[in-house]
């Protein structure tokens, strides 16, 4: 039987020393069959993650005409709150197809104790993917946007609005003993999949999603929102003002082309396409509408290049590191400096790794004939401690249901730390019923010695980052001079001989 079918069951009782554990599954995603759509091509279930997963894979429907022609992506990210897959999105993109769009809809990691960063990097991966494989779905790598629901929203915003400062603060709730365990991680992929291509997006749509950027910068908005941060299309209640402080304001402030619709008479988690609503111009429209507008406006007519990608995005470092500028522009060309100057089409011309120093500024621009040039990625380095670098290759484990688990990971002078699906959802335990289901770890990381180890209980399979950070006590929430590195691992977990 397919590893992708050993858990299709919703619910599954196990009993371990005598306690019950009723296991929870996210069952519509492990369900979900992609709809045919009559004026769309269906490429279904397509593995764009590697290592393999056990279900998640990404649906493109590719508009069945004109056959010849290069079109804009619209990536759409489903909502379900990180634990399902709600489907009701479908209904809200297909329009998109009739405008012609492609749209490709990715899976991502759900039911995991930590859904952040690990969910962004699943997205990061899909847009990676589409840009390696532009052609096969007739996507124009320079028009890609995306579009979040709920959740999704929020995840396009970790995606997107990540910035230089990029490290967060991740926590793994042991309900054994009801204690936290925090680590650090980085929010973008240190290696991704698909490295030669640039995870740069052209337009962000989000709902509610939007209020993360105000609950994470408050009053005033932080480093990591910065001026090359992509342009952002949201919802809010109350009309702009002088006095108002929302993520389209907090944008705006750095010459971001924020925008966004007001006077919704319900809340704005996930309106309906047809809600009336007012553009901050003062047309009236509805919610829907307001969206392919703007996707038209800043997918099919862009009139300015997209800002480089810039990897690593500034940060602290020990020595000399090298720095990778990507562009989503096939004919476009990198201009940077490394004085902290700004550059212009007569600085030097970006082709091999650039060689930053501690307090160097990194600055470069993209021009693309036919657009203005780009708006300006900037990257500052600073003294700080070494930064760790796992050296274990292999990215894929075995394990057997009852049997202990063993992995040992290396990195010199390094704090360990693990996140993502490191357990199970159970809806009950030890005689109590939790609601939402609570989450039962397996597996931990010694944060001294690298091993993780565990026994797991139920077949699955487990994505898992590892990550490590010098210059932090084990537990430590502190953000400041952390140097991070982190990898992602998936984990199989079978059934043993006779079970």
């Amino acid at each position: 039987m397919k590893l992708r079918y050993l858990t299709l069951s919703l619910l599954l009782c196990v009993s371990i020393a005598g306690a019950e554990y009723l296991l929870v599954r996210p069952d519509k995603a492990l369900n979900w069959k992609p709809p045919t759509i009559d004026n769309a091509e269906l490429h279904a279930q397509i593995d764009f993650l590697k290592p393999k997963r056990q279900w998640e894979r990404m649906d493109v429907w590719v508009p069945k005409t004109p056959a010849d022609k290069k079109l804009p992506c619209v990536v759409t990210v489903y909502g379900g709150g990180y634990g399902d897959k709600a489907g009701g999105f479908v209904k809200d993109f297909k329009p998109l197809l009739g405008r012609g769009y492609v749209v490709a809809a990715p899976d991502y990691a759900l039911m995991t104790n930590a859904p952040v960063p690990l969910c962004s990097w699943d997205v990061a991966n899909a847009i990676r993917f589409l840009r390696a494989n532009a052609k096969k779905y007739r996507i124009d790598p320079e028009r890609i946007g995306i579009w979040g629901w709920s959740a999704g929203g929020w995840i396009a915003q970790d995606l997107c609005y990540a910035g230089p400062e990029r490290i967060v603060t991740v926590a793994i709730r042991n309900r054994q003993t009801n204690k936290k365990v925090y680590g650090l991680m980085p929010m973008l992929q240190p290696r991704p999949l698909y490295p030669d291509q640039s995870v740069r997006v052209q337009a962000v749509v989000s709902d509610w999603g939007a209020e993360k950027l105000w609950d994470k910068r408050k009053h005033t908005p932080r480093a990591w929102l910065s001026p090359d941060d992509p342009p952002l299309f949201t919802c809010y209640k109350d009309r702009l003002t002088s006095e108002t402080v929302n993520p389209v304001t907090l944008l705006k402030k750095l010459g971001v082309p924020a925008e966004g619709a007001y006077g919704f008479t319900i809340n704005t988690h996930v309106p309906t396409l047809k809600h009336p609503c007012v553009h901050e111009g003062g047309r009236k429209t509805t919610w829907g509408e307001s969206i392919y507008d703007f996707l038209d406006r800043k997918l099919k007519n862009a009139d300015t290049a997209t800002a480089p990608e810039m990897r690593p995005h500034g940060g602290f470092i020990a020595s000399k590191t090298q720095v990778r500028l990507l562009t989503v522009h096939p004919t476009g060309v990198i201009h940077y400096t490394i004085d902290g100057s700004d550059p212009s089409e007569k600085s030097p011309r970006y082709r091999d790794p650039i060689a930053a120093t501690p307090g160097s500024v990194v600055k470069a621009i993209a021009v693309r004939p036919g657009l203005k040039p780009s708006r300006i990625t900037s990257g500052v380095f600073a003294q700080g401690p070494s930064a760790p670098r796992i050296t274990t290759r292999t990215r894929t484990f075995k394990a057997t249901i009852g049997k202990k688990f063993s992995i040992t990971f290396q990195a010199e002078n390094a704090v360990w730390f693990v996140g993502g699906k490191v357990g199970e959802h159970y809806r009950s335990y030890g005689g109590k019923r939790f609601n939402p289901p609570s989450h039962i770890p397996w597996m931990k990381i010694d944060t001294k010695t690298g091993v993780l180890s565990g026994t797991p209980r139920t077949a699955g399979v487990f994505p898992v980052i590892v990550s490590c950070a010098n210059g932090a006590a084990a537990g430590s929430r502190k953000l400041a001079k952390q140097a991070v590195d982190a990898i992602l691992i998936v984990i199989t977990v079978e059934k043993g001989v006779g079970k």
